[in-house]
């Protein structure tokens, strides 16, 4: 993952700021998805969930983006690595 990852929407959204603390290190680094109780390994299609304080992205699988229920999840343009 980079952070270069621009929504496929094109449009921005305002999302949630994601406590770092509360992410195991695969899912800081976007190889893991970050809804609790999941994390599976990102192989396909990642959608932004939140951003860490800093600005980067923290994503989920595409099963638990759907789930997501304070904001409708965005798809990124770009694959986890």
């Amino acid at each position: 993952m980079t952070e270069a990852m621009i929504p496929a929407s094109g449009g921005t959204q305002a999302v949630p700021t994601i406590d770092p603390r509360s992410l195991t290190d695969a899912q800081l680094a976007g190889r893991r998805c970050a809804v609790p109780n999941c994390q599976r390994p990102l192989s396909g299609p990642v959608y932004k969930v939140g951003r860490l304080p800093g600005g980067r992205p923290v994503v989920a699988c595409e099963e638990c983006a759907g789930w997501v229920t304070y904001e409708r999840a965005a798809r990124l343009g770009a694959q986890a690595a």
